[in-house]
């Protein structure tokens, strides 16, 4: 999907209107959005940031509902449901940034035609999942067989080569824009 500077901008202002929703008294902010070129059912993750540090990360792989309303949905887990942090405090908001990543459909992919950088990686093994998000390898300088070891890992699952033989790996890209 190709997204225009005014359809990023929109997200981003969807986003941050449901955060601020939380504490002020608002209509929902997709009422305010042209919802006909926001429409199409992707996967999207709102990823906050407080100071250069990560703050709250929350995503769908796929969605059944239009991107308008899985960015405004996304970016509410993310300011108060992500386990890894407090929910966000009111006095935080002013030092947030909002970053949007809008998936692509996910393809099966072999590990050898993984490429740093451009592709996302969903790892299923058995019952349990994993993802990373295509900036993240390049943000910890990962080479390809630190970024498929770190999957695992963040999967539970022992990376051997029989694991890798046994595990479904589906590669995406992302469209990644931020205030």
């Amino acid at each position: 999907m190709t997204l225009s500077e005014k359809d990023k901008k929109d997200l981003l202002g969807i986003a941050r209107l449901s955060i601020l929703s939380k504490f002020y008294p608002l209509n929902s902010p997709t009422d305010f959005y042209d919802k006909q070129s926001l429409s199409t059912k992707l996967g999207a993750f709102v990823t906050l940031h407080k100071a250069g540090n990560l703050r709250g990360c929350i995503g769908q792989m796929n969605s059944d509902t239009p991107l308008y309303k899985t960015i405004e949905n996304m970016a509410k887990q993310a300011a108060f449901n992500d386990h890894r942090f407090s929910p966000l405090r009111e006095e935080e908001l002013a030092n947030i940034q909002i970053e949007i990543s809008i998936l692509s459909p996910f393809e099966k992919i072999s590990y050898e035609e993984v490429e740093i950088g451009k592709h996302g990686l969903l790892l299923k093994y058995n019952y349990m999942s994993g993802v990373f998000l295509p900036h993240v390898p390049v943000e910890q300088g990962w080479n390809k067989e630190q970024y498929i070891e770190h999957l695992f890992q963040k999967t539970g699952v022992p990376f051997t080569e029989s694991t890798l033989h046994d595990a479904e790996l589906f590669g995406f890209t992302a469209t990644v824009f931020s205030e």
